[in-house]
């Protein structure tokens, strides 16, 4: 919990998040209006994932995917890796790239937003024009890619992601919910008669998650929205979720 802000809340992150907005602001306004994510979002998300494609990985892909889906040393996630050695050929073949020239990272996610090459096939998109997605160089279809895969799995235009939450005298209770899965599961009506409310004005029927987060010494708990759940099948972590929303709000 301590160091999500460190990694990735820094001052190199905010200064070109904002760079970044500025130098692709029509796109990233194209983005908006069609798939309903804010740029401040999709550049968070650029950010922590390649310092804005400062650091695209030096692995060659293919050989990354061999080992760890069929090479002595496979793991427990082969079959996966084995998904997405299949899928990486498929990308190559139907993309005409060369398998032994594409690097990525240690675990075979590819250029800018490094999605694995099965998110790649399903959720990459040519959003400038050119009828290639093109991740690597084309930042208006890293946009529009990153876009559409929030989008497609279940974000909320104009959606909350993280609310403020009275804790007053709730310390040991809330602690308890926060422990449950972060994907939204219980009614604000409900956590309202528990006397666990927040400011905003929430529908008494959205289902909402407790996140629980260590802000200095003291724990910090909000109430996680839709949204935030949407952040982490991007990453499947709460601490990345909440790199993503922190970032994004100093951008």
């Amino acid at each position: 919990c301590i160091n999500y802000k460190k990694l990735f809340v820094n001052k190199y992150n905010i200064e070109n998040g904002k760079l970044f907005i500025e130098q692709n602001y029509k796109d990233l306004k194209r983005a908006f209006d069609i798939f309903g994510v804010p740029k401040e979002i999709i550049a968070a998300i650029v950010g922590i994932e390649t310092r804005y494609g400062k650091n695209l990985g030096k692995f060659k892909t293919f050989d990354t995917l061999a080992s760890l889906s069929v090479g002595p040393n496979k793991g427990r996630r082969a079959a996966f890796y084995r998904t997405e050695l299949e899928n990486f050929l498929l990308l190559c073949r139907e993309n005409n790239l060369n398998p032994s020239a594409i690097k990525g990272s240690y675990a075979g996610a590819l250029g800018k937003p490094q999605f694995i090459s099965s998110s790649y096939r399903n959720y990459a998109i040519d959003f400038d024009g050119d009828n290639y997605a093109d991740l690597w160089s084309s930042d208006a279809d890293v946009i529009g890619s990153v876009a559409n895969y929030l989008k497609k799995n279940g974000w909320v235009r104009n959606g909350y992601v993280l609310t403020d939450l009275d804790t007053t005298n709730h310390t040991e209770m809330i602690d308890n919910l926060s422990k449950k899965t972060y994907k939204p599961h219980t009614k604000y009506i409900k956590f309202s008669k528990m006397n666990l409310v927040t400011s905003r004005d929430i529908d008494a029927n959205e289902k909402l998650s407790i996140i629980k987060r260590l802000e200095g010494n003291n724990n910090v708990y909000s109430f996680g929205h839709n949204n935030f759940y949407t952040i982490t099948r991007y990453n499947r972590s709460r601490l990345y979720a909440l790199a993503v929303f922190t970032l994004a709000q100093e951008i």
